[in-house]
């Protein structure tokens, strides 16, 4: 330590203001060195150190900009944590309660969205893996993007040794330890790969490796696991739509099933004030085959009479009717023409042409554009005047399942697979059953299994058989050679078949026989193989089914799709304005969906259609036909407000739940029970009219034909109408269809249903059938008959013991004396 004097033109701080130098006094048992040369010794030249100083400034703002450039911060761990892996792209952050980021970019979507099912994302046991298949449209230019991924981990897993990380297409994007001192985090990781967003479909995977010590473990550890959030994590694209030049074989990758934002397409038609039925019908069925290619994405239909920007549109009519819309492509129009084109004030977007040079050419023009199997050529334009259109014939749906029919599971599009090893997954396929299949309760669907397991396999392992996600039976793998099953029998009660969709799963969970600790595990012989030979047997039933009922219409099309050309289905468009035009093609769009081709007989018109057809009518509410008005069990007054809640049934016994009650005043209405006494009214209410700003769906018996169903979808203005069925038609509103009234607004919470509307059957007319059919949906009637049919049979053999003893064993008169 330096102890002599300080120099006179030097301060006690050290600055000597003559020399302009710093002298450094240095610290008693301490030593610094500056290039070498001890500090207490040195004397640096003050330019020098301005430089330093200025160096030293410029790099804590450039540090500062990068702290605010990044979005999350570590806080520092409680207890020292072991030093995380390096990401080998972009950061990865541990985040204390990360919030869900509210998503603002419309390039930006939850990993809830590529979901086949809703819920959280469980990653169990020592390795495990969830991927989602992530979609990249032809038409999107991607430069890159970033993945978010926020989850909670097990306060039991060893930091050391457990990690998440992110795969994109098997490249690694970024990786975190899993730390039981801090388990929740958030995965922040770049998707700067161009070479790995080609279109198509990528698969993003989380991976996780899960341990709770360092020595020999249980790999099946209840306290092996992490929980992702699909809801919070976000995937972001950052990508531009590129110019088009299209033509018309590429209609499916224009109208891509993989575009990342909901679909609208405007479709361009001569005014409303002078549509006819055609336009109607070619409109519908060239919006239904747009949601066929666009699959299970959603989408919205809007209609107009000029061109707009910003959107996809279709320009249908005869050519003197589109000529103004499309001046410069009308006259390359012949007798029946398909076009497609950019469109000129954004050429992101395309304009479609279907047009001819009368009605009859316009109608085969769209019939060749809506067939499923018609080939579209290479080129921008399609003259179709001399083609030969085959003949559209009713589709029948391989996975529809039908009585008294056997199938091979290839014909529902499994084909055979083997799994290995522990927590494997298991096989699945789709089943479809009809909407008005009937049978007894203790009626059993068969299946007929092939299939082969290993050997030794442990004596706990099983292979279980899942409906819709519910266990129903099981098998024991009980061989410890293994074994090959042809025919295994396995029942399935038919009743636990939902109408509509049913996903089968056949799930093995194998043990290897060794498994005990610190001995290594033997999975190489946990195999099992199911065949597409297997055989699923569907037993006799009969049709007969309860309507209405609104959510098996949503879930089978049924009443309309008896056939999938949708021969039995009528559509009234009450309303002559666009919004009401547009709602209607949106509603058939999605029944053509759950057909799975265009409804090419289905008919639509402004007029009721005949009363042999099964009815959907769409329009305002002040335009429905005065006698479906009366028909249906909710009234509309003259200006189309909710007057009366109605039930015809006789007996007047049914009510309004409360909950419904409680949905209408919420809209502002006053509503008022009947006294308990037999009533055919349920409910009078007044106020404001509800359906200025909500939706009602309804589904009712026909006044005009017996048997036949109406469903009315109504709304107080066109464009409120049309926005509402743009939600409706979403899966996630789709599916909360129910009952036979429905009221609905935005955002999607804000739904009632309910049902008390007249009750009618549709199928078999065998008395015999609609009794059984009572008694299966109430037991309680069948305990009651049963019980009333022994104390009838009790009283009927007391009389007639009575009577015969009375007859055969009574006492003879006293002989008179």
């Amino acid at each position: 330590m330096h102890t002599g004097p300080t120099p006179p033109c030097c301060s006690s701080s050290g600055f000597c203001k003559a020399s302009k130098i710093i002298y450094f006094r240095g610290c008693a048992g301490s030593a610094a060195s500056l290039h070498g040369t001890s500090l207490r010794h040195s004397i640096i030249s003050f330019p020098y150190i301005m430089r330093l100083l200025l160096l030293t400034a410029l790099l804590c703002v450039n540090l500062s900009s990068l702290a605010l450039a990044q979005t999350t911060t570590q806080p520092a761990p409680a207890t020292p944590a072991p030093a995380s892996p390096t990401s080998p792209a972009g950061s990865a952050t541990p985040l204390p309660a990360a919030p869900p980021p509210v998503i603002l970019d419309p390039n930006t979507r939850t990993l809830a969205s590529f979901m086949g099912k809703s819920g959280q994302v469980w990653l169990k046991h020592d390795e495990a893996k969830y991927g989602f298949s992530v979609p990249i449209s032809a038409r999107m230019n991607v430069t890159g993007g970033q993945v978010v991924l926020n989850y909670v981990n097990s306060v039991s897993l060893l930091g050391e040794r457990s990690l998440i990380y992110l795969t994109w297409d098997e490249k690694v994007l970024g990786q975190l330890p899993l730390m039981g001192t801090n388990p929740t985090g958030r995965l922040i990781a770049p998707l700067d790969i161009k070479d790995y967003t080609k279109p198509g479909y990528h698969d993003l995977s989380i991976n996780v490796a899960q341990h709770y010590t360092l020595k020999c473990e249980n790999p099946s550890a209840p306290e092996l696991w992490t929980q992702v959030d699909p809801i919070s994590s976000t995937i972001t694209l950052k990508y531009e739509l590129k110019p088009l030049k299209p033509r018309l074989s590429e209609l499916a990758d224009l109208i891509d099933d993989k575009l990342w934002l909901p679909y609208k397409l405007h479709v361009v038609t001569t005014s409303p004030s002078g549509m006819q039925d055609q336009h109607l019908n070619w409109g519908a069925l060239v919006t239904q085959r747009a949601a066929l290619y666009l699959k299970y994405r959603p989408y919205e239909f809007t209609h107009g009479s000029s061109i707009i920007t910003n959107s996809d549109q279709v320009v249908i009519g005869t050519r003197d009717e589109i000529a103004s819309y499309v001046p410069d492509i009308a006259n390359n129009i012949s007798n029946s023409f398909i076009g497609i084109y950019p469109n000129p004030k954004d050429p992101r977007y395309f304009i479609l042409v279907i047009s001819g040079s009368n009605v009859e050419g316009v109608s085969k023009a769209v019939r060749a554009f809506s067939a499923m199997s018609f080939p579209l050529p290479a080129s921008p334009t399609m003259d179709v005047s001399d083609v030969a259109l085959p003949p559209i014939a009713p589709r029948e749906n391989p996975l529809m399942a039908q009585p008294s029919t056997s199938y091979r599971f290839s014909q529902f599009g499994f084909r055979s697979g083997t799994l290995q090893g522990m927590n494997t997954g298991g096989f699945r396929f789709v089943v479809n059953m009809p909407a008005d299949f009937y049978v007894a309760e203790h009626v059993n669907l068969r299946f007929r299994l092939h299939f082969a397991h290993g050997a030794r396999l442990r004596p706990d392992s099983v292979f279980n058989i899942f409906l819709n996600g519910r266990f129903e039976n099981v098998i024991y793998l009980n061989t410890d050679s293994g074994s090959v099953y042809r025919d295994y029998a396995l029942n399935v009660p038919l009743r636990s078949f939902d109408k509509g969709e049913n996903i089968v799963e056949f799930v093995p969970q194998m043990v290897p026989l060794v498994s005990d600790q610190c001995e290594i595990i033997q999975t190489e012989n946990l195999l099992f193989t199911l065949f597409d030979d297997s055989i699923m047997d569907v037993p006799a039933a009969t049709r007969y089914v309860k309507m209405p009922d609104m959510r098996l219409t949503a879930r089978t099309g049924f009443p309309y799709l008896e056939s999938t050309t949708g021969s039995s289905c009528g559509v009234h468009v009450a309303s002559t304005d666009s919004g009401s035009i547009a709602a209607a093609w949106m509603l058939m769009a999605k029944l053509s969906r759950v057909a799975g081709a265009p409804m090419t007989e289905a008919l639509v018109s402004f007029r009721p259609p005949p009363p042999e057809r099964e009815l959907i009518v769409v329009g305002l509410n002040s335009n429905i036909p005065e006698q479906l008005r009366s028909a249906a069990h909710v009234k509309f007054d003259s200006a189309g407000k909710f007057a009366e809640v109605f039930n015809t049934m006789p007996e007047g016994t049914a009510t309004i739940s409360q909950g419904f009650l409680g949905f209408l005043r919420s809209l502002g209405l006053d509503t008022t029970e009947p006294p308990a006494a037999p009533s055919k009214k349920l409910a009078t209410v007044s106020g404001t009219n509800p359906t200025a700003d909500w939706g009602v769906l309804l589904q009712f018996q026909s006044p005009n034909a017996s048997g036949k169903t109406v469903t009315l979808c109504t709304a107080g203005s066109g464009e409120i109408l049309q926005a509402r069925v743009a939600s409706l038609v979403k899966d996630e509103w789709w599916t909360s269809i129910y009952g036979d009234t429905m009221v609905w607004g935005e955002p999607l919470r804000s739904i009632a249903t309910q049902t008390f509307g007249d009750t009618y059957y549709l199928g078999s007319s065998n008395p015999g059938t609609a009794v059984q059919y009572q008694f299966s949906q109430h037991p309680v009637l069948w305990i009651g008959a049963v019980f009333v049919a022994v104390l009838l049979f009790a009283w009927l053999t007391r009389r007639a013991l009575a009577m015969f003893r009375s007859k055969h064993h009574s006492k003879p008169s006293a002989a008179k004396h």
